[in-house]
């Protein structure tokens, strides 16, 4: 959940930059935020995979 707000939020300072014409600043915050985004739904999808071959090994 907090991923899709990071990637949400990184869209939007990279879209009101691009409107002030870089002028702004910020680009490597917006790109941390999107990579910290990813990350967070990356570990997300794995624990979920984690957890479902766990519950499946288990239920036999």
């Amino acid at each position: 959940m907090f991923g899709i707000l990071a990637l949400a939020l990184a869209k939007r300072a990279r879209l009101r930059r691009s409107i002030s014409l870089g002028r702004m600043g910020g680009a490597k915050l917006a790109g941390l935020g999107r990579l910290l985004g990813m990350l967070a739904l990356s570990f997300g999808l794995a624990a979920c995979v984690a957890l479902s071959v766990y519950a499946i090994m288990t239920s036999r």
